[in-house]
């Protein structure tokens, strides 16, 4: 029944991906945590992991169909690496708590 979830969280996570440009994150943690016992952290490292593939998908398919400006997304882009780096620590070192 738990892979039943897992093929739920997915395909919701694709569909949030792709039409409203959400994370993966926004279903598929509450899903693992609530359904299957995930602890939240690995639930959160599992999310993201699928959040990177849908969403070079989703960046693919919007630049080949032109609907990207490559130019203000690097610069988003950019700066969002350096949040995730302090975001990933600062939630590295509070699972440790």
């Amino acid at each position: 029944m738990e892979w039943m979830v897992y093929i739920i969280a997915g395909l919701g996570a694709g569909v949030v991906t792709g039409l409203a440009g959400l994370s993966a994150a926004v279903v598929i943690t509450p899903l693992l945590v609530s359904l299957c016992g995930w602890d939240s952290y690995d639930a959160v490292t599992a999310a993201l992991a699928s959040d990177v593939l849908a969403s070079l998908l989703t960046a693919y398919i919007y630049r080949k169909n032109k609907n990207i400006d490559m130019k203000c997304g690097m610069l988003v882009g950019i700066t969002a690496l350096c949040g995730t780096v302090v975001g990933s620590y600062c939630g590295y070192l509070s699972n440790q708590a």
